[in-house]
């Protein structure tokens, strides 16, 4: 049983975790240094300033950030995310459109985004940005960042935006923003902070891997994930995990913020002392201070406070075993 309540607190306690990890602290973006070579800047009223969060959910730090814009410009000098994601950058005002880039070193994975003009000088690089280029072009982000013309259409590019806006609201019960996930500024616990968090735990669970679900969706095909509720199906459990016949809903509250994981075929406890014993087991060695627990045959709740890098935060999970 520890097996998949392991597997499904860690999956719910990851978006508190990973939203407190991702983006701005609301601070002014990383100052980069001047150019090495000592020339001049070309006069203010030429440039426009970008900035922005480079994050996957958990913030992607200490990145390089390339620009590329359509007369084969970019950058006016080297831009560097800092530890919370952020960067900031010149660029002359003639270059635009330019298409941008970053990579998640860990992982490999390279993101990409667009800024049409100089209008937009928030342009973040996350995974849901890379959708948005996928579904503007027909094409892979890399290719279309690889090619000499880099210019969206602007029809398309908007219908792309609107698109995965509409296409979160649906997978998160309404609840996402309906701003553009790729010109609106992040900050800690705020609302796309917590929809990339729950992204990528809903492709974990689902063991979808982050290339196959882009091809997908660049091809016209819908979203297709829940974003409110992650399902964790009885092909994950261990054989010496016991099965039983209740699935159990797992309700973790944070920040004003809940997410659901539903485990299938789960054995209910028999009193609060079983159920306290294996869940406050669980918590205790991730870390947090266990306040209270109950359960009453059916619901159980825990209240508990993690603290970590100098702050606390506290949560409630709340279980609920009902009958398969």
């Amino acid at each position: 049983m520890k097996h998949l309540v392991s597997l499904g607190i860690a999956a719910a306690l990851s978006v508190g975790l990973g939203g407190c990890n991702s983006s701005s602290s609301g601070s002014a973006p990383p100052n980069n240094p001047p150019p090495a070579d000592g020339s001049d800047n070309p006069p203010a009223e030429q440039t426009t300033t970008v900035s922005g969060t480079a994050a996957i959910g958990a913030a992607i730090a200490n990145a390089p950030v390339s620009a590329k814009c359509q007369d084969g410009k970019g950058f006016e000098q080297a831009v560097t995310t800092d530890d919370q994601g952020r960067y900031s950058g010149v660029i002359i005002r003639s270059s635009f459109p330019c298409a941008f880039k970053v990579t998640h070193e860990a992982s490999g994975q390279t993101y990409y985004s667009y800024a049409p003009d100089t209008e937009q000088t928030t342009v973040n690089l996350t995974p849901l940005t890379s959708l948005v280029i996928a579904r503007a072009k027909a094409q892979s982000p890399d290719d279309w960042f690889s090619a000499d013309h880099i210019a969206l259409n602007a029809q398309a590019y908007q219908q792309a935006v609107e698109a995965l806006i509409d296409e979160l609201k649906t997978a998160t019960d309404d609840t996402a923003p309906t701003t553009s996930p790729v010109s609106t500024p992040f900050s800690i616990g705020d609302a796309y902070d917590r929809v990339l968090d729950k992204f990528a735990e809903a492709l974990k669970a689902q063991n979808r891997q982050y290339n196959d679900f882009l091809i997908n969706y660049r091809d016209g095909n819908a979203f297709g994930l829940n974003l409110g509720k992650i399902v964790i199906d009885d092909s994950v459990k261990d054989p010496e995990v016991p099965s039983g016949n209740y699935r159990l809903t797992i309700t973790t509250t944070v920040m004003g913020s809940s997410t659901n994981v539903v485990l299938e075929n789960m054995p209910k406890p028999a009193n609060q002392a079983e159920f306290c014993g294996n869940y406050n087991e669980e918590l205790a060695a991730q870390g947090y201070q266990i306040n209270s627990c109950t359960f009453d045959g059916q619901i159980g709740v825990i209240d508990s406070t993690l603290s970590t890098n100098g702050f606390s935060m506290s949560y409630q999970n709340r279980y609920e075993y009902t009958p398969s």
